[in-house]
């Protein structure tokens, strides 16, 4: 008796029951967590949920588990696996409730909590020691890439079954590629309510590379598919520069990874298309044959970046400027910051008097002028720069910034080397100084390049640690990117439960049935989320926007739309003696044609 109570005492007094309590702890809560999820409950956002828990048994059972792991732990005396224990059973605990409280907040809160505890556990082990064979490494990023094509696209293409993308921006690169397809031109007429090139918006002729895929697979699916699968193109580069960095093979697995949970990369998937997608996967490659120092290589990629969009071009600057006082490239950093310049000059000029004019409306908060005059927000910047940092600095950009940071550990700030603060540049110009709301959401395009820059500049700080603090930084910037994406993220999976309810099936196989029977050389005007699944068709129009007659006029009546002026347009057309009604069921759409 007196062996078992010194052993009892042992055991108590030890800092490993306070581990081994913390084990049974996380183990016992994750138990509860799922078990009131298969019951319907939420235990972790519903205060409510714990009255069906007894307490007691509940204490019994941590007792019990508590009292196992201590035998158990007793035996083997294995401290660095007690600790790896710790590590996982926390990391899981942490993980599901992210899941189950999705609230970005929440995730920093825990991401920090983990931190803590990733610093205790893995103190004494070597993770710069960890073998991946070459094989493992691109099985696991193979494996890591198709799963976020799979995620991306499938919340993507139930978003198009769904009816729950609107003409801006997937009606209008539908009807693009039709047109691409059938006619070899880049046309739409749902764009700006004419037959018009999209070449006229934006300088894009980078879409002309995705066309042989459409061409095979014409359908908008496609294009949501190949807008995971492009993204998706971007570790290839990536895993060369983590390689010509002196990566380790474990290392380059963990920033690699990082690169698909990393919100942003998938956030810009959902809202719907845009040529922006091509950013990461050009300025990687752009930043890869900067580091070998290849001529031909920076060319390619540099004519990559601008065949993109005609302010791309500003990315491949702010590379330019970190070539020369970054790494001394002078000559080739001082072309390709002169070719890209010049080129963004004349592409706005076209754009100015041949095309539909440039966006830079939305720099207006920083123009006194209030005409979009470039020179005006220049001249904001040099008179006041604390008015430009109100506008840098302001709240809702603070909560944007955390999106954007947090997951990647704040790493791309911690430098003393300035050279590498200039892959800001487009973070600041795109997303912190315009007063446009989307440019400041994971959600939308704005953040692909921006994004990228901001993973190459937390690679370079991350190298420039002690080897065995590297690795263990990349580790927990892997945590971080799969915290945030759990709780930003993880929420669009809404749109696949959407499109697989029984009753929406019922409703989207009505309206599918319904729009099939519209003959494909009508022209129709239609409700914002019908655009998509109609853009089969020369002439469409966005019904908000066009005052064209068409032959048909399709109206959306779910819940989803505008209640005051949906039936507006529904009165106006009942109303009309030019149209009458050839199918109206109410909260799914009406389909008038014209007599």
């Amino acid at each position: 008796m007196q062996n078992i109570l010194k052993s009892v005492k042992r055991i108590f007094l030890s800092k490993h029951c306070v581990i081994r309590f913390i084990m049974a702890w996380c183990f016992v809560s994750i138990t509860y967590i799922l078990g009131t999820l298969l019951a319907g409950k939420n235990l972790v956002a519903n205060l409510k949920a714990q009255e069906s828990i007894e307490i007691l048994w509940l204490l019994i059972l941590l007792a019990a588990v508590f009292a196992g792991l201590n035998i158990f732990f007793e035996n083997i005396k294995n401290e660095k696996f007690e600790k790896m224990c710790l590590f996982f059973l926390s990391l899981v605990f942490c993980a599901v409730s992210i899941v189950m409280k999705q609230d970005m907040y929440f995730a920093a809160g825990l991401t920090l909590l983990m931190t803590f505890c990733t610093i205790y556990c893995l103190d004494g082990i070597e993770l710069d020691r960890v073998k991946v064979d070459g094989k493992s490494l691109k099985i696991i990023l193979a494996i890591s890439a198709l799963l976020f094509v799979l995620f991306a696209s499938a919340c993507g293409i139930c978003r198009y079954f769904s009816y729950s993308t609107p003409n801006f921006d997937f009606g209008i690169f539908s009807q693009m590629f039709y047109y691409m397809k059938n006619t070899f031109t880049m046309n739409t007429t749902c764009e700006r309510d004419m037959l018009m090139s999209h070449m006229n918006v934006h300088v894009s002729p980078v879409y002309w590379l995705i066309l042989p895929f459409y061409a095979v697979f014409s359908s908008p699916v496609t294009l949501q598919f190949m807008q995971a699968f492009v993204i998706a193109l971007g570790i290839i580069p990536l895993y060369f520069i983590c390689r010509k960095h002196k990566f380790t093979r474990f290392e380059t697995m963990l920033f690699g990874v990082c690169y698909f949970a990393y919100p942003v990369m998938s956030g810009g998937t959902f809202y719907d298309m845009h040529e922006n997608m091509f950013l990461p996967a050009a300025l990687l490659c752009l930043l890869l044959a900067m580091e070998y120092d290849s001529a031909w290589g920076i060319a390619v990629s540099a004519v990559f970046v601008l065949g993109i969009k005609e302010d791309a071009a500003v990315y491949a600057a702010f590379v330019a400027l970190y070539m020369i006082f970054g790494r001394k490239m002078y000559k080739k950093g001082s072309a390709m910051f002169a070719v890209s310049v010049i080129y963004f000059v004349l592409a706005v000029m076209y754009l100015n008097t041949s095309g539909q004019g440039t966006l830079t409306g939305r720099f207006n908060n920083m123009i006194y002028e209030n005409d979009g005059n470039v020179f005006g927000m220049l001249k904001t910047i040099i008179i006041s720069p604390s008015y430009f940092l109100t506008q840098v600095m302001s709240e809702k950009n603070l909560k944007f910034i955390i999106q954007v940071l947090s997951p990647l550990l704040f790493m791309p700030l911690l430098t003393k080397k300035w050279p590498r603060f200039i892959l800001f540049g487009p973070l600041v110009l795109f997303n912190l100084m315009p007063d446009y709301q989307y440019g400041k959401n994971i959600f939308f395009q704005y953040v692909f390049g921006s994004g990228t820059l901001l993973l190459y500049a937390a690679l370079l700080n991350v190298k420039d640690l002690t080897k065995q603090r590297c690795t263990k930084t990349l580790v927990m910037m892997l945590i971080s990117s799969v915290f945030f994406f759990l709780s930003l993220n993880l929420g669009q999976t809404r749109y696949i439960s959407r499109y697989f309810d029984t009753d929406n099936a019922k409703l989207y196989q009505s309206m599918n049935e319904q729009l099939k029977l519209i003959p494909q050389d009508a022209s129709v005007k239609a409700t914002a989320f019908l655009c998509p699944n109609l853009s089969n068709r020369r002439y469409l129009y966005e019904l908000a926007y066009s005052d064209e007659e068409t032959d048909y006029v399709v109206i959306d009546l779910r819940d989803s739309t505008d209640y005051k002026k949906r039936d507006e347009d529904v009165e106006n057309y009942k109303n009309d003696e030019r149209y009458e009604i050839t199918y109206e069921k109410d909260k799914e759409m009406i389909i008038f044609k014209r007599k």
